[in-house]
């Protein structure tokens, strides 16, 4: 946008005139044609306030102008001086200038040189390592010192060296597992098998193998597992088992002790029952229509052979049908009457 230039210096007010006499209202004529806006003339005193007259249609808009070339912003002119303190007079608003287009945007400028590094100076030599020293032998273990007194005279001697660790001896073997004999003698650490068990002996023993604390047991031998035994269906006159499976009103029980009570009752443990019937669905939506078939054959019309008495059915598409032989139903209706 353009810079304005300077305000002009504010004109001396003139003296104000003799106020006149009001005249007479008069009649209010036509209005005229609107004319020729003239020169601005120079702004003259004060009047008297006029009565106020009617106020005036307002005129047509004109046509917008052209927009108007950018005018050269002009120097700042002297500032001018204080006018004297005087009656101040606001002039209209003038309209607002043109816009100023705006300027080119400068080139950037080249960026500046980087200085140079500084040359690095030459790196120090490492030193060499010296060689690791040998170690030196071990010293000889100090004797012990002199003991003190324990109230008898005389000291103590030096303890002796320690002597050579003896070889390994031979791995111990298990003895082989036997069966216990009544009566027999087992000795310490025998394996003997009695009752379904094997046991080892503690000591040298002849009693029989148990918890006698002669024994120690090692294994002993397990019960065979039971399973379900299907009975068929409950009666209540049958005597039933621990373990036991019988059907009753559409379910399966199976017996949780000997000679159990009623089924069922505490002494039965339903497995399973009959099923029951599932809660209906929802409905589902209404399918779409199907295609309309073709039309089906019918009979059009009979033909009648009247010496044998035979009809014959004519169908829609043109084939003959089954034929109907009445010879037989006439002969009987003359036989019924």
């Amino acid at each position: 946008m353009g810079r304005a230039g300077p305000a002009g210096p504010v004109g001396d007010v003139g003296p104000a005139g003799p106020a006149g006499v009001p005249g007479i209202r008069g009649e209010f004529g036509q209005k005229g044609d609107k004319g020729d806006p003239g020169e601005r003339g120079p702004i003259g005193a004060v009047g008297p306030q006029g009565q106020m007259g009617l106020m005036g249609k307002d005129g047509p808009a004109g046509p917008i102008g052209p927009r108007g070339e950018p005018g050269i912003i002009g120097k700042d002119g002297s500032a001018g001086r204080d006018g004297a303190n005087g009656l101040t007079i606001i002039g209209p608003v003038g309209p607002a200038g043109p816009r100023g287009e705006v300027g080119l945007r400068g080139e950037r400028g080249l960026p500046g040189m980087v200085g140079r590094d500084g040359k690095t100076g030459p790196a120090g030599s490492v030193g060499a390592r010296g060689e690791k020293g040998e170690r030196g032998e071990k010293g000889d273990q100090g004797l012990p010192g002199i003991v003190g007194k324990d109230g008898r005279d005389g000291l103590v001697g030096p303890i002796g060296p320690s002597g050579p660790k003896g070889e390994q001896g031979p791995m111990g073997r298990v003895t082989h597992v036997k069966h216990y004999s009544a009566g027999a003698v087992s000795y310490a650490l025998e394996l003997v098998s009695h009752k379904g068990a094997t046991w080892q002996a503690t000591k040298d023993t002849s009693r029989e193998p148990g918890d006698n604390g002669d024994w120690i047991l090692i294994a002993r031998a397990g019960q065979d597992g039971r399973s379900f035994v299907v009975r068929g269906t409950y009666d209540p006159a049958t005597q039933y088992r621990d373990m036991d499976v019988v059907v009753n009103n559409g379910a399966s029980f199976v017996c949780l002790k000997d000679e159990p009570g009623a089924c069922p009752g505490e002494d039965w443990q339903m497995i399973a029952r009959q099923g029951q019937r599932g809660v209906a669905g929802e409905k589902g939506d209404r399918g779409e229509r199907g295609l309309q078939g073709e039309p089906g054959v019918t009979i059009r019309s009979w033909s009648i052979d009247r010496k044998s008495y035979v009809a014959t059915p004519v169908l829609t598409d043109g084939t003959l049908g089954p034929t109907l032989a009445l010879g037989g139903l006439f002969e009987q209706f003359q036989t019924d009457q």
